[in-house]
Formats: C-alpha cells, structure tokens, sequence
C-alpha cells in the first residue's frame, strides 16, 4: 500500500469517528425508539447540541441557567474513560482521549480521537501553524473530530 492510499484510509477513519460515537452513544439507533414522546421523552429542539449556536444567544442562555443554579465552584471528580460501548461496538484508550469533570451541578465529558495526531499535526508543525485562521477547510475538518458536551 502506497502513502497516499494509508493516509486517505487514516483519514476516513478519522472522519467517520464521530458516526461512530453517534452510533455507540445511540445503542445502534436503539435510543431512538426508546426515547420518544409516547414513552414521556418529548423532542424538544432547544435540546440539541447546536440550537443556542444557531440562534446566537448561547453566551446568554448559558448566563441565565448559571444565575438561576448554586455556584459550581466545587470539583467533585475528574476521570478519564477507557472504554466506550453501546450497540455491539466499542471505542477505547486506544483509539481516543476521554475526559469527564464533575461538580455538583455539572458534567463535562471531553473526546478527542488519537487518530488527529496522524492526520492533522504532522503536517501544521510542518507549516508552523499556531492559530485556528492558519487551518486550510479541509484542516478544520479534521480538527473539528474531537466532541465536549
């Protein structure tokens, strides 16, 4: 197999580690049956992840709900996960970073695929990019493959 042909496989790969996680966080598509208006689990749009994005108004959701819930300013743990399973597939250490932060009030859990070392930072350290606007389109792309909610 030829470079070209290793490094467009390590960044389909790469790519498609987000369907993936959609795939094991859903249980295969199984959360969508379970999860829905009949069973008490109502969609509701500003749940999704990038509503308050699109309307501009996340700084200002995020105000509102910070004011009206106890301070946060207690960690209460820090964790990384070493195994991710649902739908009969998995993800692990191997194949990401994962990071959780919890206070009494909040979680956060942080993914970042290992693949991006492969695809992306070879060829940005090559170039000397220090900032997000020296990213071509497709750079962003890849770098774009990591999720925190």
């Amino acid at each position: 197999m030829n470079d070209t042909a290793t490094k467009t496989d390590t960044e389909e790969a790469h790519l498609g580690w987000t369907k993936k996680q959609g795939y094991i966080l859903s249980g295969g598509g199984r959360a969508e049956e379970l999860y829905t208006s009949d069973r008490g689990f109502p969609f509701v749009e500003t749940d999704l992840p990038h509503y308050h994005i699109l309307q501009g108004d996340t700084h200002a959701t995020f105000q509102d709900w910070t004011s009206s819930k106890p301070s946060c300013d207690l960690v209460c743990g820090a964790w990384n996960r070493s195994l991710f399973v649902g739908g009969w597939k998995h993800s692990s250490h191997r194949e990401e970073r994962v990071y959780n932060v919890q206070t009494h009030n909040l979680f956060i859990d942080l993914r970042i695929p290992k693949s991006r070392e492969l695809v992306l930072v070879p060829s940005l350290q090559k170039r000397g990019c220090t900032s997000l606007k020296d990213l071509t389109p497709h750079e962003l792309c890849l770098y774009a493959r990591q999720h925190v909610f």
